[in-house]
Parts: structure tokens; C-alpha cells; sequence
């Protein structure tokens, strides 16, 4: 009897859970391979924890498509919470490559990041804690209103892809400029 939620009736084996469990193997054979290499950069390291934080992200939507029972949708948890830190690590491999010109501008913008995806993560638990009710947001520019659970949610998946397309075009744009005249190291220890 507490053991319900474990029958075998309940796990779908199909083409999509099937599908989504390569990739997340797939996603964490590229994390094993990025941060056991020898002589990584800076740039190889924040590739490969990248991925492994994107493999952790995948792992929610295994368990969503292989799982069928109520309990199946608390992959939101996951999802929800490890898409920024996946965004700030891919950022930082954009910043830090070719080389890792920009030391100081990266860690001010990881941690910047890190600390938007903790204000975002917090943010998304209260809505999922409390998703009965409505939550009224403090005046925005003078204006009060009452949104709803949804309409916030939607607001915040719009915002997860302008902050990937901007922070990778940033990150682009400053690893293109060149120093005249500077050497630098490309491995970790120059953090």
C-alpha cells in the first residue's frame, strides 16, 4: 500500500521516453568527456559542468515522459530550477573562449547569473508552493495588479530565452576583440 506510486503499470517505456533518456545519457557522456580531459581551459570546464547541470535538467523530463502518475509533474522542480545555471555556464564557455581575456568581466557576470537563477528558482518555488491562490506583486512603476499564477509563468519563459540569446551574444562578441601585445594561459589556474 505505500509502495503505490512504484506498480509497473505506471512506467511507459515508449518511443518518447525512450528518446528522452538517450539524450540525457548523451548529455552526461559530453559532461564525462569535457571535465575528465587532461589539460582543460577555463572555457572546457565551464562546457562540461554546462552539461552536467544540463544532463540534471533532462532528467526531469525522463522521469515526465516515463512515469505516468500524478507525482510525474514535479518535474517543474527540476526544469525550472536548473535552466539558469545551464544558461550561466554556457555563457561563461562564450566569454572565457577563445581565450579568457575577460577574467574579471566573466566571474562578475557568473555571479550575476547565479544569483538571477537563485532569485528566479525562489521565485518559482513560491509559485508552485502556492499555485491555489493568486499572488499580488508589489507596485511596478506605480501600477498594482493581480496576476495570476499562470500569466507570471509565462512571463518567466519568455524572459529564459531573451537571456540566452542576449548573454551568448554578449559573450560572442567579447571573446571576438583581441589585446595587442598580451599573452595569456588558457587553463584553470589562471582564474
Amino acid at each position: 500500500m505505500g509502495l503505490d506510486f512504484l506498480r509497473s503499470d505506471l512506467i511507459l517505456f515508449n518511443y518518447y521516453s525512450f528518446g528522452s533518456l538517450l539524450v540525457t545519457i548523451t548529455t552526461f557522456f559530453l559532461a564525462v568527456f569535457f571535465l575528465s580531459l587532461k589539460r582543460k581551459t577555463v572555457a572546457t570546464y565551464h562546457l562540461g559542468i554546462a552539461f552536467l547541470v544540463f544532463g540534471l535538467f533532462e532528467i526531469g523530463y525522463f522521469m515526465a515522459a516515463f512515469y505516468y502518475h500524478p507525482i510525474a509533474a514535479y518535474h517543474r522542480w527540476l526544469t525550472g530550477c536548473l535552466i539558469l545555471p545551464t544558461i550561466t555556464h554556457f555563457t561563461q564557455f562564450f566569454i572565457r573562449y577563445p581565450s579568457n581575456y575577460n577574467r574579471k568581466f566573466g566571474f562578475w557576470m557568473m555571479i550575476f547569473q547565479h544569483l538571477l537563477g537563485f532569485v528566479v528558482a525562489c521565485f518559482l518555488f513560491i509559485l508552485l508552493l502556492f499555485r491555489k491562490r493568486s499572488i499580488i506583486l508589489p507596485p511596478i512603476i506605480g501600477i498594482s495588479t493581480l496576476w495570476s499564477r499562470v500569466s507570471i509563468l509565462h512571463c518567466l519563459s519568455l524572459f529564459t530565452p531573451l537571456l540566452l540569446l542576449s548573454l551568448f551574444r554578449l559573450g560572442e562578441s567579447l571573446s571576438i576583440r583581441k589585446r595587442k601585445g598580451s599573452q595569456s594561459s588558457y587553463f584553470p589556474s589562471d582564474l
